[in-house]
């Protein structure tokens, strides 16, 4: 998806539950937009029961505002794991002075009856 797509041709069906992500790199984008939008229902439902959190509603203090995707190992609409490589970028507007950050992170996910689950950071 170019940056800047709009919600309802990019992740948008996937977070709602319209549509099932195909490969990894849709799944992670789908999480990102969650994340984005505090939508922690999809993040709940698209992470791995063996290693997910009770809690997985986003932190409402961080807004996030730009995602790279830097690399992506198989995860494909015919494989069984992937891994994306990322960085996101936030903005804390906690009780001090306004934060900027990223997270540099690579994912791992995998299919789960037939569906793209986050499993892990490596």
């Amino acid at each position: 998806m170019p940056p800047g797509a709009a919600l309802r041709d990019c992740c948008g069906p996937v977070v709602d539950g319209e549509r099932l992500a195909d490969t990894a790199e849709v799944l992670m984008r789908s999480r990102y937009t969650a994340y984005a939008v505090g939508n922690g229902d999809h993040l709940f439902r698209t992470w791995h029961p063996r290693t997910r959190t009770d809690d997985a509603a986003p932190d409402p203090r961080v807004r996030w505002t730009g995602l790279d995707v830097l690399d992506v190992v198989p995860g494909g609409a015919g494989d069984a794991e992937g891994v994306v490589e990322f960085r996101a970028h936030w903005v804390s507007d906690d009780d001090g002075p306004q934060r900027r950050g990223q997270l540099h992170e690579r994912s791992r996910f995998a299919r789960r009856a037939g569906r793209w689950v986050y499993v892990q950071a490596e």
